[in-house]
């Protein structure tokens, strides 16, 4: 995907510095997957519109106010590294307990110079404190994810979860529960 497309797709309005730090953050991707399993590998041809643009959507939903994000289960840090990328004045931590997906997010980290980014090397019940936003991308039912995140909200937070097929099943089993 080029500059303009993904402007296009996503409707931001992105400078070429930014552009190129997603580029670099792909490549580094696809070169890890390679080893680890951070993607799905059927999905790899279709990066930038399943991965990277699906996170950047995230961005509307995204409060202006917001000063902080915590991304639980971050994995191969999306959506929180293109959220990183995306707005650099947002504080971000990466919650993730495989040891070898948390060195993926340093060096990522590293090499597209996110330096408001923080990764934990732990489960996020582990993380004592409260965020304005909440983000996590296929980790678990939206159950799940309420019980796991309840101590990481404060009264005006939000959750970001974005779901697919079992959306409907699973907010009506949270409604249940919340």
């Amino acid at each position: 995907m080029n500059h303009q497309a993904f402007c296009d797709a996503t409707g931001l309005n992105v400078s070429r510095e930014t552009f190129d730090k997603l580029n670099d953050y792909v490549g580094l991707l696809l070169k890890w997957n390679a080893r680890i399993n951070l993607i799905d590998r059927k999905t790899e041809s279709e990066i930038w519109q399943r991965h990277i643009v699906d996170s950047a959507q995230l961005m509307s939903h995204i409060p202006a106010s917001a000063t902080s994000l915590l991304d639980v289960g971050s994995g191969a840090g999306l959506p929180a590294l293109v959220i990183a990328i995306l707005r650099p004045e947002l504080a971000i931590t990466c919650a993730e307990r495989d040891q070898r997906k948390s060195v993926f997010l340093l060096e990522a980290v590293r090499v597209c110079g996110l330096k408001n980014v923080r990764i934990e090397i732990s489960d996020a019940a582990n993380i004592r404190a409260v965020f304005d936003v909440v983000s996590a991308r296929a980790l678990a039912s939206l159950d799940e994810l309420f019980s796991l995140v309840i101590h990481r909200l404060h009264a005006s937070s939000i959750c970001l979860f974005p779901k697919g097929k079992t959306h409907a099943m699973e907010i009506e089993t949270a409604r249940r529960h919340w």
